[in-house]
């Protein structure tokens, strides 16, 4: 499998563009087939949740974003 630096390159403290939230990036869980996953830790609450990181490099062609979409329905339902 080819990957890139930036898979690898997740930093400590993730912040939720759209509510300013903080998390803490914690240990590993496991991975898939274009993301990553890991325990996240709400900084503000202390709430601990799982989080799914995907580099933007895998999200560049229109199928690609159309899966990703599709995956986030399915958490959301």
């Amino acid at each position: 499998m080819n990957t890139t630096k930036e898979e690898f390159n997740i930093p400590n403290v993730i912040i939720d563009p759209k509510t300013r939230a903080q998390y803490a990036k914690g240990k590993f869980l496991g991975k898939g087939g274009f993301a990553r996953c890991y325990e996240l830790t709400d900084v503000n609450t202390g709430q601990i949740y799982a989080g799914k990181i995907v580099p933007k490099t895998m999200l560049v062609k229109p199928h690609q974003k159309e899966k990703m979409q599709q995956e986030v329905t399915i958490h959301q339902s």
